[in-house]
């Protein structure tokens, strides 16, 4: 079972509303802590991208807790599914963060 990062959602004009596991520590924190080798953690660029994540850094805190990566593109404002380099996202440091962790 692949556990997936989340993103922060903006809630009228009030405070946005918090996502446990929106950022790659707490992410790693819950994959870590079930401590079983069926759970892993899933990273959806998508989601990064939306929460301004700088995702290389964020693919290095997960290391080998990473299972799964959901590729989605868009240009950070919703999660729009689109193919890689049809939004906003920085490609090479998603790569470059996927070949650091192997």
């Amino acid at each position: 079972m692949a556990l997936e990062n989340m993103f922060d959602r903006p809630r009228g004009s009030g405070r946005p509303l918090r996502s446990y596991c929106a950022a790659a520590e707490e992410l790693a924190e819950l994959v870590g802590s079930l401590n079983h080798p069926l759970f892993g953690a899933c990273w959806d660029t998508g989601h990064a991208h939306i929460q301004s994540l700088r995702q290389g850094d964020s693919l290095r805190v997960l290391g080998s807790l990473l299972k799964a990566v959901h590729i989605q593109d868009n240009h950070g404002l919703m999660d729009a599914h689109l193919l890689p380099y049809q939004g906003t996202i920085d490609w090479e440091d998603v790569m470059s963060g996927l070949a650091s962790i192997g």
